[in-house]
């Protein structure tokens, strides 16, 4: 094996890195520094976005023994609609041994009920003794195009008057 001596071996280390440090290298054009475009996108599922609100009312229901009063609201147009709050007021005579039975929301002659918790709202301003309830409760039903949504009040010994109530949600 033959030695190079080391004179040659920095002569030639030196004639590389002259040349490469010489060398002619093309620029590079400058990049902006620009902000990117931003991309808009719609939250499909944004409850706002496709708002269901209706209000409907009964202001005489059937007499004592003629069964609940029931508030019938217009059937859904949209594919599927969720009602996720119900709202509502009523007043009933104060006869001493009237109860509420029941307070639901529901499909009109079909399965699903939601039944809502009733509260006294105060003395009623539109019937002598009588007291007037509230409801105010979150509740989740969903409806199909085409269904009809109720609101149904049955109270015994006693007729609810002036029933009127807002559901609210979505559809989609």
């Amino acid at each position: 094996m033959r030695q190079v001596p080391i004179s040659l071996v920095f002569t030639v280390f030196c004639a590389l890195t002259s040349s490469l440090a010489n060398a002619q290298t093309p620029l590079a054009a400058p990049t902006p520094n620009v902000a990117p475009t931003p991309t808009l996108v719609v939250n499909q599922n944004d409850p706002t976005r496709h708002i269901y609100q209706q209000l409907a009312g009964e202001s005489v229901c059937p007499p004592v023994g003629e069964g609940p009063c029931t508030i019938t609201f217009p059937a859904i147009t949209s594919g599927v609609t969720l009602i996720q709050h119900v709202s509502c007021r009523f007043d009933l005579a104060n006869t001493g041994a009237g109860a509420i039975y029941i307070a639901s929301l529901g499909i009109t002659n079909e399965g699903p009920t939601n039944l809502v918790p009733v509260f006294v709202f105060g003395i009623s301003g539109n019937y002598i003794n009588a007291t007037s309830y509230g409801i105010n409760a979150d509740t989740y039903l969903t409806f199909t195009k085409g269904q009809t949504p109720t609101f149904t009040v049955g109270a015994q010994f006693a007729t609810p008057q002036g029933l009127f109530c807002t559901l609210s949600g979505y559809y989609n």
